[in-house]
């Protein structure tokens, strides 16, 4: 990616503030995200992986030199002492600025509103009470009468609850632990035979087809049978692992590892 094509791919992920900054409604919402970067992808004609993995190199690159920068600005320097940031892309990269600063983010969850305990209705007095019922002023309630000589009250103790014996608590724990489990491990059996029978069909299929077309091939189907934000996650692993496996591949062959190389740019 030229350096022109670098700066409009700066411009057109500022737009899109769910992939950036921290106090948007969407931000870290996986759907709003990937939306955003399928509408990058179709505007820049590239696949959503290598996007989002030029982003963070971006990034990588932008929090580096903005750290340099800032470390030079300490009181008494003078102009001479700063050190003004060479990359091309770093003033297009300022918007990451109030994102990196600590500051509260937006709750995406909506506060649901508290309502008062409604009070049951009291009855309509009958025909006693409001002949009983005073019509102005301040009526003296009685006084309590006291208790008879002789006469005691005495709180009696609560008494405590019947505890139940550990080993009907621990076969409960495990009656709960198995029930919760039990759906789990048929999914995980069920991924199990589909991955089993995934690679009977590679295997038998690997005469005709070449390695990296048999991978790729396995790889889509199996991505496949998985919802959207949990396949671009684990695509953003394999690019993960994909990008260390070239760097290390590197370093093998000439000794210099890319990844520097990027940090230092």
């Amino acid at each position: 990616m030229t350096d022109e094509m670098t700066l409009h791919f700066i411009s057109r992920v500022e737009a899109f503030e769910c992939l950036w900054n921290r106090r948007h409604s969407t931000y870290k919402k996986t759907m709003a995200q990937a939306d955003a970067w399928r509408a990058l992808a179709a505007e820049f004609d590239r696949p959503y992986e290598q996007l989002v993995a030029k982003w963070k190199s971006l990034q990588s690159s932008y929090r580096h030199y903005r750290k340099i920068h800032q470390s030079s600005l300490v009181t008494g320097s003078g102009s001479s002492e700063v050190k003004v940031p060479r990359w091309f892309a770093f003033h297009a990269m300022e918007f990451l600025s109030s994102s990196l600063e600590c500051g509260p983010t937006v709750d995406s969850f909506q506060t649901v509103p508290v309502e008062a305990t409604a009070r049951p209705a009291t009855p309509p007095a009958g025909p006693s009470q409001i002949a009983a019922a005073p019509t102005c002023g301040t009526q003296t309630p009685p006084p309590l009468a006291s208790p008879p000589a002789g006469f005691s009250t005495q709180i009696l103790p609560t008494p405590p609850a019947p505890s139940t014996p550990p080993r009907q608590q621990a076969r409960a724990v495990k009656r709960r632990w198995d029930e919760a489990n039990l759906k789990y491990n048929e999914n995980v059996l069920n991924v199990l035979e589909k991955v089993t029978a995934a690679t009977d069909l590679l295997l038998a299929a690997r005469t005709t087809q070449k390695e990296p077309d048999h991978f790729a091939q396995y790889m889509s189907n199996v991505l496949q049978q998985f919802s959207p934000p949990r396949r671009m996650a684990v695509e953003g692993a394999l690019m993960h692992v994909m990008t260390n496996a070239i760097a290390e591949r590197s370093m093998e062959k000439s000794g210099v590892d890319p990844l520097q190389l990027v940090r230092k740019d």
